[in-house]
């Protein structure tokens, strides 16, 4: 009988809402699909490593992410910014959690951040900005400042830890005024986020999902009922 196939769940004990999630899309399980974006981040001075990470989104809890995505699959709603699974992504992505050091001890400013985001999806106003993708790939200095009502994907993560966080300003100050891009590469290399590898979901034999230290913890006291059992009898 051909074994299940369980979905590439994160486990969420390990994610915090405020965490940054960066995704690049596999070709198999450990090789990384080709990537213009990766190419685009070189182009502007970004090391192979920091480049990539091609998408950045936005943990909201509850197994959910919000983000602004320039390409829809076949019946989902207008380009721009949605909130949707991260299942939508971890089944066919390897990702990365940035945790910015200010926020693990403080969740009321997590929640002042995700509560922005999450009023930006209730109005539905924000699509994606292909231009500022257009004007990445073809120089290093931007020639204006992001559209009005439009924005990429690592854009709207600076806008959202900005206005809401008063966490990198600076940079974001910098995006309005059209004098930088900033990119998914730009929050790796940034020195305030704590990289952290995301741990997943396990599935027992009834297909139900598990963490993988329940199963060591649960192991491990079969193990040591085996061996009571075994010093008693012998």
């Amino acid at each position: 009988m051909r074994k299940q196939r369980h979905p590439v769940v994160p486990n969420s004990e390990g994610l915090l809402y405020g965490d940054i999630i960066l995704s690049r899309e596999l070709k198999t399980r450990d090789v990384p699909k080709k990537s213009q974006i990766e190419a685009v981040q070189k182009e502007h001075g970004y090391s192979r490593k920091e480049a990539y990470w091609s998408h950045a989104m936005l943990y909201i809890g509850s197994l959910h992410v919000i983000e602004s995505q320039g390409w829809k699959s076949k019946g989902e709603r207008n380009l721009g910014v949605r909130a949707i699974p991260i299942t939508f992504y971890s089944d066919s992505h390897e990702i990365l959690i940035l945790r910015h050091k200010n926020l693990a001890s403080n969740e009321d400013l997590r929640r002042s951040i995700v509560d922005y985001a999450l009023k930006i999806n209730a109005f539905g106003v924000r699509k994606y900005d292909f231009l500022t993708g257009v004007f990445a790939v073809f120089g290093k200095n931007r020639p204006a400042p992001p559209k009005q009502g439009r924005t990429n994907c690592s854009e709207f993560i600076l806008e959202c830890f900005a206005m809401a966080g008063l966490l990198l300003v600076e940079e974001y100050n910098e995006v309005l005024l059209g004098n930088a891009f900033f990119f998914p590469a730009s929050l790796y290399k940034h020195g305030d986020f704590e990289k952290l590898r995301p741990k997943y979901f396990r599935y027992d034999d009834d297909g139900l999902p598990t963490s993988k230290w329940r199963q060591i913890i649960m192991y491990g006291v079969v193990m040591i009922v085996i061996a009571g059992l075994l010093f008693y009898f012998l």
